[in-house]
């Protein structure tokens, strides 16, 4: 048993490195008309680790229509949702939990007839958590913690995490300094890509003294980076060019 697990465990791992990539070439499209979520799983010949690449992705597989301000495709959501049903709630739920609120706000976006009430799968009330806990000896482990939702710094996407991060910018900064220096780009990414959101959304720079746009195109020229720590160094870029919050 133990086997096969770790068997699916590598293939969803494959699976996300897919669909990570997919995403990235997609933002390339500056129109936003790419759709890739429910094309991935279509030609997949694994299924099954195909939707676990999405429930892992969330909204960052709705990326390139969030960033360009369109409504996600109807295709792409209905998606997402049978990943949730796939894939519920487990081992690291709170993560998840977050991924779901910000997934559900993003396919509130999708153009609904006159009248028409939201799907029950995409009504996912804010977790009960507390992510304003950065104080104190722990700011690395805040810092990680922020950085576990990076998928959230999204635009449109506005909640009690997004406000923690507003009132601790340089906390951040001082997280994604600490991960660049030890060479923990994914990390370094993930910062970069919440303190890119926030300058996007109007933080004074004295507020959050690293400009994240180097500190971006550095981890973007760094060779072997993996294909989400591309993705997250991607949207940032995208959202320090004008793709505003």
């Amino acid at each position: 048993m133990g086997s096969s697990t770790e068997s699916v465990r590598q293939d969803v791992a494959a699976a996300v490195t897919a669909l990570a990539g997919r995403v990235t070439e997609a933002l390339a499209d500056v129109r936003g008309t790419a759709h890739v979520v429910a094309p991935f799983v279509e030609i997949s010949e694994d299924k099954v680790a195909a939707l676990g690449a999405v429930r892992v992705l969330g909204a960052d597989a709705l990326a390139p229509a969030l960033l360009a301000g369109t409504p996600p495709a109807a295709a792409d959501t209905d998606v997402m949702a049978e990943a949730a049903r796939c894939f519920p709630l487990a081992g690291n739920g709170e993560v998840l939990a977050w991924h779901d609120w910000a997934t559900a706000e993003a396919v509130a976006r999708q153009q609904h007839p006159p009248g028409r009430a939201p799907r029950p799968e995409w009504t996912v009330p804010e977790p009960a958590s507390d992510p304003d806990q950065p104080g104190g000896p722990d700011w690395r482990e805040w810092s990680v913690a922020l950085s576990q939702l990076a998928a959230l710094a999204l635009p449109g996407l506005d909640g009690p995490v997004h406000q923690a991060a507003r009132r601790h910018a340089m906390v951040l900064a001082r997280g994604a300094c600490w991960a660049a220096m030890r060479r923990d780009y994914p990390l370094a990414a993930r910062l970069a890509r919440w303190l890119a959101f926030l300058r996007a959304g109007g933080l004074p720079p004295g507020e959050a003294p690293l400009d994240p746009a180097p500190l971006l195109d550095h981890l973007l020229l760094v060779g072997g980076v993996e294909a989400r720590t591309v993705l997250d160094a991607r949207i940032g870029k995208r959202l320090l060019a004008g793709d505003r919050p």
